[in-house]
């Protein structure tokens, strides 16, 4: 699903293409482990099928990986895969996890997610706000913290247990060009 609506397509052997349910004009296509979804007001969403996780986000069929916006701004989101330390019974193995790392935008700002996983979840323990024409963070969880000379003054959200939760605000530099 993109912007909240999902769709169903049917695959069509005989044009060799998935058609939409509804008669829409919006269009999917798949190569590979990689489909296309492109919606009749321009918005391209690019979804990677072996991005999956059994267990939180809904992503059975694939991740979002790239959203490129009618007006041109191009989102991209980046993410951590994990699988739980025992096994689901519904499933009989160990479960695929997936969680939101970062998601950067090509208007200059990021949100970055430190992650933790448990038994069951891949979840944000703190997100960072960063204007990207000033500093940079990896997105990747392979770098899974920011860390810049002025990274103090960047805009988080610490999320603890229970109702520890922390927001420091700081825009010093945010949005200066």
């Amino acid at each position: 699903s993109v912007g909240g609506n999902s769709e169903t397509f049917n695959w069509d052997s005989g044009t060799s293409s998935y058609l939409p349910v509804n008669g829409s004009a919006d269009t999917l296509s798949c190569n590979g482990t990689t489909c296309t979804y492109t919606l009749g007001d321009g918005t391209v969403a690019t979804f990677q099928q072996n991005l999956v996780a059994d267990i939180g986000i809904a992503d059975n069929q694939g991740a979002i990986t790239k959203l490129i916006k009618p007006d041109g701004e191009v989102l991209t989101f980046y993410y951590k895969q994990a699988t739980t330390s025992v096994v689901i019974p519904p499933l009989g193995r160990v479960g695929n996890l997936l969680g939101l790392s970062g998601v950067t935008s090509s208007l200059g700002w990021m949100v970055k997610f430190e992650l933790a996983t448990s038994t069951y979840a891949v979840y944000p323990t703190k997100i960072y706000i960063v204007n990207t024409s000033v500093d940079y963070c990896d997105p990747t969880p392979t770098t899974p913290v920011c860390t810049a000379a002025d990274s103090a003054t960047w805009p988080t959200l610490t999320l603890g247990t229970g109702t520890n939760t922390t927001y420091t605000e700081t825009l010093t530099g945010v949005g200066d060009p």
